[in-house]
C-alpha cells in the first residue's frame, strides 16, 4: 500500500520511481488529475512495484517518507509473530479440528486479551435446539423431517 496523495510525498514517489517528469506532468501534478488518469498512474505504479520485492518497497519508501505498509495474506496474517505477541491471535485446541489458530476480541481487560469463551459449534451443531425452542417443533416432528430428508 503506497499513500502519496499529497503533491510533496508523490514529488518523492516520482522521483523514487525514476520518472521525476511525473511530478511538474500537468496531468499528475495535482491529485485531481491523477485521479482524473487513475488507471495510468495505477499501471506505471505497479510496473515499477513489480521490479523489486514487498520489503524493499516497503524500506525504500518510509526512508524517503513516502507511506506506505505491507499487505500481507491471509498465511502470512495467520502466523505473524507479533500479532500472537500482542494477543490478536491464539493457538486452541478444537476438539473437532484440532489445533488451530484463532483471531481473538480487540478488547483488552486489565491489558490481557480474553480467552475464547467457547469455540465455535460445528456446522448444524445448533439445529435441535433451534428447530425446538425458535420453531417450536417437536422431537417427534424434527425426526419425520430427518427421515423425509427436509432437514
Amino acid at each position: 500500500m503506497i499513500l502519496a496523495a499529497d503533491n510533496h510525498r508523490w514529488r518523492k514517489l516520482c522521483i523514487l520511481m525514476g520518472r521525476p517528469e511525473m511530478a511538474d506532468d500537468p496531468q499528475y501534478a495535482k491529485l485531481s488529475g491523477r485521479s482524473k488518469h487513475r488507471d495510468t498512474v495505477d499501471r506505471i505504479i505497479g510496473e515499477w512495484t513489480r521490479t523489486k520485492t514487498r520489503q524493499q518497497l516497503m524500506n525504500e519508501l518510509s526512508a524517503n517518507d513516502v507511506i506506505c505498509g505491507i499487505v500481507k495474506e491471509l498465511p502470512e496474517v495467520m502466523t505473524d509473530p507479533h500479532l500472537f505477541e500482542r494477543g490478536a491471535l491464539q493457538e486452541v485446541d478444537h476438539p473437532h479440528l484440532g489445533r488451530m489458530t484463532i483471531f481473538t476480541s480487540p478488547l483488552r481487560f486489565e491489558g490481557k486479551p480474553a480467552r475464547p469463551k467457547s469455540l465455535s459449534p460445528l456446522l448444524g451443531a445448533d439445529n435441535d435446539r433451534v428447530y425446538g425452542e425458535e420453531l417450536g417443533l417437536t422431537r417427534t416432528e424434527i425426526a419425520e423431517l430427518r427421515e423425509r430428508k427436509i432437514i
